[in-house]
Order: C-alpha cells, then sequence, then structure tokens
C-alpha cells in the first residue's frame, strides 16, 4: 500500500480551507459570546474589583500555559501540515513523541505556578488573589496538553472537529460558572471555571486527535522527542510573549491602578480581544496552507493569496468593529448594568481601530515560525511585547485606562507592520504589499 493511500483516511476527512473557516468563525462566535457572559455575570453579580481579578488570574494563567505547552503544538502542526504524504505510522509516531513532551513541560509549569503564587497579592492589591489563582490552577495542566492536542488536529486540518471541540470548551465553561453562581459561591473561586471545562474536554480531544493520526503510542526512539524540543526551545517563548502582549494591559493597569480599574478595563478588552479571535481563526486556517506554500516555493501564489485573504479579512473586521462599537454603550448598560463600567468607552474605540487597521496582516503572524524560523520569530514577537510594555507603564500613570489602550492599540498596529517586513527581509517572502 502506498502512502497515499495510508493516509487516505485521514486525508478524506480534511477540511477544505473556506469550509474550515466558516466552522471554526462559527465557533469564534460562540467564543465571543462566552466571553461576553463571563463578563457580564461577574460584572453585574460581583463588581469591578472580582472581575479585575479575574482577568489578572487569567492573564497569568494564560502566560504560564505557552511555558507549558513550550510551542510543542507549533511543532506538531508544521510536522504533521508538511508531511501530509508521508505514511501514517511516521505521522503518529511523530505525534506520540510530542505527546510525551508536552506532558512534562506541562506538568513542570503547573509546579512553577504553585511556587509563584504566593507571590501575586504582593504585586496586585486584590483581595484573595491567591485563593482565585490555586483555583484554576489544576486546570493549567489540561489547558497545555490541549493546546499540543488541538495542535495536532489542526496540522491534520481536520478543522471542523477543532471548531466544535473548541466550542465545547467554551459550553462547559458557562455550565461551571452557571453552577457556581446558584451556589452562590465566593468570587475568587470563579476561576475555577477553567479547571473544570478544561478536565472535561481532555478526554474528547484526545480520542479525536489520537484518531485524526492512527494513535498515539509510546515512542519507540528519542529522534522526534528531541525534534520537537529543539523546536519547541526556539518557539515557546514566542507564544508566551504573544499571550502576554495580549494581557499585559491588564495586568499593568492592576498594579497601577487597582484591580476595580482593571475590572473597568476589562469590558472594553473583552470585546477587543473577542475581536482578535477572529485573527487567530483566521491564523488557524492559514498556518497549514503557508507551511505548504513555503515549502513548495510558491512566492507568487503566496503573495497573491496573502493579498486576497488581507483584503477581504480587513473589510469584515472594519464593518465588524463599527457594529461593536455603536452596540457598545448598550451592552454596558444593559449587560455590566451601567455605572463604572461606562468609562471604557473610549478605550474600546481606540482598540478596535487599530487592531482593524492591523488584521490583514497578523493574519499571517506566523509565518517565520511555518518558515522554520522560530527564534526569529521570537524576537520579533518580543519586539512587539516591550514596545507595548514600554508604552504601558508611560501612559496608564497619565492617561489611566485610555493610555493602556493607546499602547496596546500601538502595539497591534507594529505587530501588522513588523510581519510584512521580516517576511520580506529574512525570508525573501513578500506578502500583502
Amino acid at each position: 500500500m502506498n502512502n497515499a493511500a495510508e493516509m487516505g483516511g485521514v486525508a478524506a476527512r480534511r477540511t477544505p480551507f473556506k469550509s474550515g473557516v466558516v466552522w471554526n468563525f462559527a465557533s469564534l462566535a460562540f467564543l465571543a459570546s462566552t466571553g461576553v457572559f463571563l463578563n457580564v455575570v461577574i460584572g453585574r453579580f460581583y463588581g469591578p474589583s472580582d472581575l479585575g481579578v479575574f482577568n489578572i488570574c487569567l492573564a497569568v494563567f494564560i502566560f504560564l500555559s505557552q511555558f507549558g505547552a513550550f510551542g510543542l503544538q507549533f511543532s506538531v502542526l508544521h510536522a504533521v501540515a508538511s508531511r501530509e504524504k508521508e505514511g501514517r505510522e511516521e505521522v503518529a509516531d511523530i505525534a506520540s513523541a510530542g505527546l510525551a513532551a508536552v506532558i512534562a513541560t506541562s506538568s513542570a509549569a503547573t509546579l512553577a505556578g504553585l511556587a509563584l503564587t504566593p507571590l501575586l497579592p504582593r504585586v496586585f492589591d486584590a483581595p484573595h488573589i491567591d485563593d482565585a489563582f490555586l483555583a484554576m490552577l489544576p486546570g493549567l495542566w489540561f489547558f497545555s496538553v490541549n493546546k499540543y492536542l488541538f495542535g495536532v488536529v489542526n496540522g491534520a486540518r481536520h478543522m471542523r472537529v477543532f471548531a466544535a471541540l473548541q466550542s465545547m470548551r467554551y459550553v462547559l465553561l458557562l455550565v461551571a460558572l452557571a453552577a457556581l453562581v446558584i451556589l452562590d459561591a465566593p468570587g475568587y473561586l470563579l476561576t475555577s471555571v477553567f479547571t473544570v471545562a478544561e478536565l472535561l474536554n481532555a478526554p474528547a480531544l484526545f480520542i479525536y486527535a489520537s484518531r485524526a493520526i492512527s494513535g498515539f503510542r509510546l515512542p519507540a526512539r528519542r529522534l522526534w522527542i528531541d525534534r520537537h524540543l529543539s523546536y519547541g526551545a526556539r518557539s515557546f517563548m514566542s507564544g508566551a510573549i504573544l499571550e502576554l502582549n495580549t494581557r499585559v494591559d491588564v495586568l499593568i493597569v492592576g498594579a497601577l491602578i487597582g484591580s476595580a480599574n482593571a475590572g473597568i478595563y476589562s469590558a472594553a478588552l473583552l470585546v477587543a480581544e473577542g475581536m482578535g479571535q477572529a485573527v487567530f481563526v483566521m491564523r488557524n486556517n492559514l498556518n497549514p496552507l503557508v507551511a505548504r506554500m513555503i515549502a513548495a516555493r510558491s512566492r507568487r501564489a503566496l503573495l497573491a493569496f496573502s493579498r486576497r485573504v488581507a483584503l477581504n479579512f480587513t473589510m469584515f473586521m472594519g464593518v465588524a468593529s463599527a457594529a461593536a462599537i455603536i452596540a457598545y454603550p448598550f451592552y454596558i448598560r444593559w449587560g455590566m448594568g451601567g455605572g463604572e463600567f461606562q468609562l471604557s468607552t473610549a478605550s474600546v474605540i481606540i482598540l478596535l481601530a487599530a487592531l482593524t487597521a492591523s488584521a490583514g496582516a497578523q493574519c499571517f503572524g506566523m509565518i517565520l515560525a511555518m518558515a522554520d524560523r522560530p527564534a526569529l520569530h521570537t524576537v520579533y514577537v518580543a519586539g512587539v511585547l516591550l514596545a507595548n510594555i514600554a508604552m504601558n507603564l508611560v501612559l496608564v500613570p497619565l492617561f489611566g485606562i485610555e493610555g493602556s489602550a493607546l499602547a496596546t492599540g500601538f502595539s497591534y498596529l507594529l505587530a501588522g507592520a513588523g510581519v510584512v517586513v521580516l517576511a520580506r527581509k529574512a525570508l525573501g517572502l513578500r506578502i500583502i504589499v
């Protein structure tokens, strides 16, 4: 039996690009609705301070999860996507080796989180913030492993199932939150929804990822474990930096001007993050295609494709952002209960304007990693993060939460411009322009 035939069962389930985008945007709509619901419930029933604690803990959780995943989700995505014509046994060996590696790295990250927990009350003037973080810490291990398993499914381009399992994560979050509210749980326990969701989502994700690559097994040799860890060592910081860049603003606001202001700013940041997930969805669908175009040296095809995607996606983001800005006052008044949350209106306008302007380019934000240049990708995102931190530290004391929105908006623009320039200078590839 030839390799193509061996892979036939898996390939038959691959999702075409346009269909994958549709399925994952449907998942995105559910994600955005979940994010809104989480923040509305916490804001209305618990207030700005508990909402601030929730989002500060979430920022630390997401950052540590990048160390847990260790960039291995990108390694397996690249390996599986670029070896679609190879035999199923080789693909299964590659994915199994990465799973063994991510179990070790996620365990180390969870232990590190436990050790760092006592430092949180010293940095943030927020009640029960250490208890809140401990409630979500068990979910860190599962979240890190689940990120790897999603990378397997993404690399195999089973995007319908990818979208369905992503949506299942948010269903579980909502169910857990509803249970806590009904039980009148204290605010610091709200973060436990992440532990519940990741724990319950893990079995289905593991089973499907295993089927997508014809079964996980004990690695027969260390070769691919070493390769995954080498790739991860060169790339995981980029993931950690990217995630920190999306949350560093709320961390700085919380540290400099209090958890209540962090909660108010979170109302605007939630909307920007929800819109930013559209970039994440597009990037997930584009990554395997970009990896193959680069491997095939299809430079002209990549340029034409990137222009078409960037134009259409920027138009979509413009319309969606305008609608979000118009709807925002109603969301604050009827959803969050008005009050101090109304102070976040200017911030959401700044964030969405910058996100729209940079969205087309940010869709291709993983092009350096897909070209097997993860170290350069890390340098690129580190530059964006440092600029964001520096501007937040300067502008938050001067302008409060609006200063944070300006700093973060500038980081969006810098990220978009940077990927276009670096693709041309370092890879000799033109994208978009």
